[in-house]
């Protein structure tokens, strides 16, 4: 009998050999590939380890310091999860998820000898308060994230997107909407109504949304030309551009002066110059501003043309006046929804061509949504001291309770010999991560499960391979974090 010793040493361990003095992304946060770049220029013994494909998008807000390279990347991972490994081109892979589903079937009385079923009840969670260092949910600030919007009956409804979000101080259906909750309305462009338009006719027609139609001005015989259209939104909003569809005017107009304001009563020029073609062509003439600042208030913008000589009977013709209107505060018409992701407002209030955003503050718990209704509302309380910003708090509360809202079952399949699966199991493409599919119809098991370990008692005939088998949720991330950690 041949016997044989394998012995791999952890290429990543390695990592264990030099020290993070300090590193902080601020709470603005950075991407995990950055991060981890970052981490690996702290170290001190050669060759290198690189960084390799980090599939992980997530910004994290991440501190660390005096702690070796390894403990600070693990670290980083209970907070986005996945499988991190060093291949033999001595680089960094960190995958949201390992091992390929190689087709195979394991199915009892056929090549399975049995299976054992397993459901922990006590570890079910639904509603889930995670705490950090110092650090709880309700420390984070949401600004103007996109909300889904739908409509029923008589209410236009807005549920917040995020997986498991709530925002803090819910009540009641109906109920008026937390201090700290706002709701914003995006629109392209926006016309405002009339407010003076001394000298026009028909000034209506300048915001009706329809450039076929116009407002007018006469210019009598002999005069010069200082014609003002003044049109507003009664509530100011985040604009950075006005827009004027002009129409066939006269040729003796020398220029154009396009205010705005928040209180018609100080006014900001956004522009003052020639007027030129194509202006008057029956086209839009757009007027940006503050391109470098962003979008500012307004709630006014006052057109002002000038002519430089005497003319007379002729017409001044403006089909519309519009805001490139960023976000319309629309918190006054919405309520609390049913639950604490939801919002409703009066179908006369919603604009269902328009796109929403809201702003919260978190509240301090998560929600399994989609499990509630089956399981209940169970409530757990989970800390991570290493976490000290409430948005990297957010991601791992998350990546938890995507684990404990569903009660962790495991399917420990009995030693396997894949010697005696028969001629249709490839045993070969199975690896340690492999996906297999499990069939047992008188437990009613049809899963999807992995390969958690591999013993190969005879290294001449690796047929005679027993192989582990196991789909339990809780386990999986102590089972797997140091299988991709040997040399490849």
């Amino acid at each position: 009998m041949i016997e044989s010793i394998i012995d791999t040493t952890d290429v990543i361990e390695q990592l264990r050999g030099s020290i993070v003095t300090s590193y902080d992304t601020d709470s603005g946060g950075e991407t995990v590939e950055t991060i981890v770049t970052a981490l690996l220029t702290f170290q001190k013994i050669t060759p290198l380890i690189t960084v390799g494909t980090i599939e992980p998008t997530d910004t994290i807000a991440f501190s660390v310091s005096n702690i070796t390279i390894l403990n600070a990347i693990y670290q980083l991972r209970e907070t986005v999860g996945g499988y991190i490994s060093v291949n033999i081109d001595r680089e960094l892979n960190w995958l949201d998820d390992i091992g390929e589903d190689t087709g195979q079937q394991i199915r009892f009385r056929k090549n399975l000898k049995g299976v054992v079923k397993e459901v922990d009840w006590g570890g079910l969670c639904t509603r889930l308060y995670p705490s950090g260092s110092e650090v709880v949910l309700s420390d984070n600030d949401i600004i103007g994230e996109a909300a889904d919007k739908s409509s029923e009956g008589s209410y236009g409804y807005l549920t917040l997107i995020p997986q498991y979000v709530c925002y803090k101080d819910w009540t009641a259906l109906g109920a008026a909407l937390p201090a700290s909750l706002k709701v914003y309305r995006q629109s392209d462009w926006v016309s405002y109504s009339p407010d003076e338009a001394s000298g026009w006719t028909d000034s209506a027609n300048a915001h009706d949304g329809n450039t076929g139609t116009n407002a007018y001005y006469v210019i009598p015989n002999g005069q010069f030309l200082s014609a003002t259209l003044l049109v507003r939104e009664y509530t100011p909003t985040l604009c950075n551009a006005v827009r004027i569809y002009f129409l066939n005017l006269a040729a003796d107009i020398a220029k154009v002066k396009v205010q705005i304001s928040t209180d018609n009563i100080t006014y900001t020029t956004i522009y003052y110059g020639v007027f030129e073609e194509p202006w008057g062509n029956y086209s839009w003439t757009q007027f940006p501003f503050a391109p470098a600042s962003g979008p500012i208030e307004a709630a006014y913008v006052r057109v002002h043309l000038e002519t430089e000589s005497l003319i007379g009977d002729k017409y001044v013709y403006i089909g519309e006046v519009e805001f490139r209107s960023n976000y319309f505060v629309d918190t006054a018409v919405w309520k609390q929804g049913a639950d604490e992701r939801t919002l409703r407002c009066a179908i006369g209030d919603y604009e269902s061509g328009d796109t929403y955003f809201v702003s919260y503050t978190h509240a301090n718990y998560l929600r399994a949504w989609d499990k509630i209704g089956t399981y209940g509302d169970i409530a757990k309380t989970e800390n991570n001291s290493k976490i000290a910003y409430a948005d990297a708090l957010l991601v791992w509360g998350r990546l938890m309770l995507t684990s404990y809202k569903i009660p962790p079952v495991s399917y420990e399949v009995e030693a396997l010999m894949l010697s005696e699966c028969g001629a249709n199991f490839d045993f070969e493409k199975l690896e340690l991560g492999s996906i297999v599919n499990v069939v047992d119809e008188e437990l009613g098991i049809d899963i999807d499960a992995r390969v958690v370990r591999i013993n190969y008692p005879d290294l001449i005939d690796p047929s005679k391979a027993v192989v582990e088998i196991s789909s339990k949720v809780s386990d999986l991330a102590d089972t797997f974090k140091d299988i991709y950690n040997k040399l490849e």
